[in-house]
């Protein structure tokens, strides 16, 4: 069992969370609309893809009302 301790943690970028394998982060920014796509491996965070998206007023969502 590997425990991961503090000092380990040092040097990493752990903004988005500890991942102990390569992972695909897929990350929305509500107030400046856009879309990011972010591969995290052992702590260093590289952004593959980004967009514009659109979000409703102030970043939050649209609530649809039934006729």
């Amino acid at each position: 069992m590997r425990t991961t301790g503090l000092k380990s943690l040092k040097d990493k970028d752990v903004r988005y969370g500890y991942y102990d394998n390569e992972i695909l982060l897929s990350v929305v920014d509500k107030t400046d609309k856009e879309l990011e796509v972010i591969s995290y491996n052992d702590g260093v965070t590289k952004k593959l893809f980004s967009s514009s998206v659109i979000v409703g007023k102030n970043g939050d969502k649209a609530a649809l009302k039934a006729i």
